[in-house]
């Protein structure tokens, strides 16, 4: 199994066509599939991530929504990472301080955890 390459329009929450409120699009962005006759992600692709301009944009959830009611529309639901960051921030630092020993001798380990730290300021200018 590996990841698929799928160009994406982010859209207003407006057009997004789920019931919505403040609290759910505090924590996620809808988007649509550019090519319509392409089919969405499903749990498979799972925590797969969502990039732009090589920098994590969003992440493909567990109970992964699109809206396909016709089959003709492909506005889905993606997590965004730039609003969990300080659960990430803190779940890095628990693990390094109970895995003090552990290095990162692994270059895309080394990557993920660059964009984590560079991710507030380009995700800022993106979405906000």
């Amino acid at each position: 199994m590996s990841l698929r390459c799928e160009e994406l329009q982010v859209k207003d929450r407006q057009d997004c066509g789920w019931p919505s409120s403040n609290l759910v699009f505090k924590n996620i962005f809808c988007a649509e599939f550019m090519e319509k006759s392409k089919r969405p992600p499903d749990e498979t692709n799972t925590g797969g991530p969502v990039l732009c301009n090589a920098a994590q944009y969003g992440i493909i959830p567990y109970d992964f929504h699109c809206n396909r009611p016709d089959g003709a529309s492909h506005n889905c639901l993606y997590t965004r990472v730039d609003r969990m960051l300080e659960f990430i921030e803190e779940s890095m630092e628990e693990y390094r301080l109970s895995n003090s020993a552990v290095h990162l001798t692994n270059c895309h380990s080394l990557i993920y955890a660059t964009y984590l730290f560079t991710l507030p300021a380009v995700i800022r200018n993106v979405l906000l």
